[in-house]
């Protein structure tokens, strides 16, 4: 197995621990938390009420972070999977190479009537 083929195997494993980690991080956003029966109120102290924002405000953080990543690993694998495609059959796309040669001929030229030739002749 060559190398991009072990590559891809193991970007797929990536994007897929990416994705098990966001939708584990959305069930917990989803989350509720505890509130009195009677009158719904959150039955949170202040200290846990910043401590639950802060931890909402971490969670949704990297939840976006892993969504950016998983939309990167995508973009990664797919450009590795039109690449043979290309180098096989993309022969035509190529500009051809252009290659320079310099003729030296000792022979003295025309005078076409250009100052400038008269000069370098």
């Amino acid at each position: 197995m060559e190398y991009t083929e072990k590559h891809k195997e193991k970007l797929k494993l990536h994007i897929e621990a990416l994705e098990n980690a966001y939708d584990n991080l959305i069930l917990v956003l989803n989350s509720d938390v505890k509130k009195e029966k009677d009158s719904g109120e959150i039955k949170l102290t202040n200290s846990q009420i910043k401590d639950y924002a802060d931890g909402i405000k971490k969670a949704s953080t990297t939840a976006s972070d892993l969504l950016t990543m998983i939309r990167d690993k995508y973009t990664e694998l797919e450009a590795l999977d039109k690449k043979p495609e290309e180098d096989s059959s993309g022969d035509s796309d190529k500009k051809p190479e252009k290659k320079i040669i310099a003729e030296q001929d000792d022979t003295p030229t025309k005078n076409t009537g250009s100052a400038l030739n008269d000069h370098l002749n």
